[in-house]
């Protein structure tokens, strides 16, 4: 139920691939910074297990209403980061995309009940989309 799901996506909740929390909204992503971010890079391999992020220099938000809006289908943010090791092979600019969240905040800050409804519990409601440009 919609309720349900209001309630559930505000969790903590492991993840299936790596077995780790994933925060629920950007706003607890940017919270947890360096050292998460560094865990869940170790996890997937992407970050040798020698080195780590040591620095989280920005953390932008992209809009998510008016003119600019960077898509609807959930909140995003740029991050950039810094490494105890540099490296060409290592990003510094990442991208994070995140489920809409039911934490009371408003749309601009990730925040949409209807569309994360839409999208845990109707399925990928715009799948017929996908198939016609991927066709």
């Amino acid at each position: 139920t919609k309720p349900e799901v209001e309630k559930l996506a505000n969790t903590v909740l492991n993840g299936e691939m790596y077995g780790l929390q994933v925060p629920p909204t950007l706003g607890e992503l940017q919270k947890l910074g360096e050292s998460w971010l560094t865990d869940a890079l170790h996890a997937a391999g992407t970050l040798p297990r020698d080195n780590r992020i040591t620095k989280v220099v920005n953390f932008k938000r992209l809009p998510m209403t008016g003119q600019m809006a960077a898509g609807g289908s959930g909140p995003k943010a740029f991050i950039t980061v810094e490494y105890a090791k540099p490296d060409p092979e290592l990003h510094t600019e990442l991208f994070c995309k995140m489920p809409w969240a039911c934490d009371g905040n408003t749309k601009e800050m990730g925040c949409d009940p209807f569309y994360r409804f839409k999208c845990s519990c109707s399925g990928d409601y715009e799948a017929h989309r996908k198939e016609t440009w991927n066709g």
